[in-house]
């Protein structure tokens, strides 16, 4: 185990400073070339020059918007308005990904349902995963995600008109922690009655 910390110690990659030479580790500095192409200029220098770090253009913020998303982020942003809680920042919600699925009943299945005509041999729904941030100390942090599989009026029984959550996962590094368990709770209770109005 000793050996494995030694390696990742020496293993960690540094960057410089341009300005002052300072060498520090990278992912300690969160500094990544494809954002910050022109090099890396530590907090110390740019305080020196008054100057501030340049924004990074690939924030939560600026992924594109859907109709779930944003009706999540105002119900858990509505909501830690109402808590008042001083540490309380804003929540950005993201659906970040959506396609057609279709379930194919397994042969055992099949054997028994689908010949008999009980079942019927395919199912087809979407599915969509979404992912809730926080801006924490200037970076935007992933601190909740949930893949959902949504069976439309078009599917057949038993999945018609239904809904599954198929994955969800979340960090513990929300801001205030005596929130954090009531925002997931929002997030959830939200996207439940997001699909029930949809019927």
């Amino acid at each position: 185990a000793v050996f494995l910390v030694l390696m990742a110690l020496f293993c960690s990659r540094f960057v410089e400073c341009i300005e002052c030479g300072r060498k520090m580790h990278q992912i300690c500095v969160l500094h990544n070339e494809i954002i910050w192409p022109s090099g890396f200029v530590c907090d110390g220098c740019l305080k020196k020059s008054g100057r501030t770090r340049r924004e990074n253009k690939f924030s939560a913020r600026r992924l594109p918007t859907t109709r779930l998303g944003t009706f999540l982020e105002n119900r858990v942003n509505e909501f830690l308005r109402r808590q008042n809680h001083p540490e309380s920042g804003e929540v950005i919600v993201r659906v970040v990904h959506t396609s057609e699925k279709t379930v194919e009943v397994k042969p055992g299945m099949k054997a028994r349902f689908v010949d008999s005509g009980e079942m019927a041999e395919q199912f087809p729904y979407r599915t969509k995963a979404l992912f809730a941030f926080e801006e924490i100390d200037g970076v935007d942090l992933c601190f909740f995600g949930m893949h959902v599989q949504e069976y439309g009026s078009d599917c057949p029984q038993p999945n018609q008109r239904r809904v599954y959550i198929s994955y969800l996962d979340s960090v513990h590094f929300f801001r205030p922690k005596c929130l954090r368990t009531a925002v997931y709770h929002e997030i959830l209770i939200g996207y439940l009655e997001y699909v029930k109005k949809l019927g």
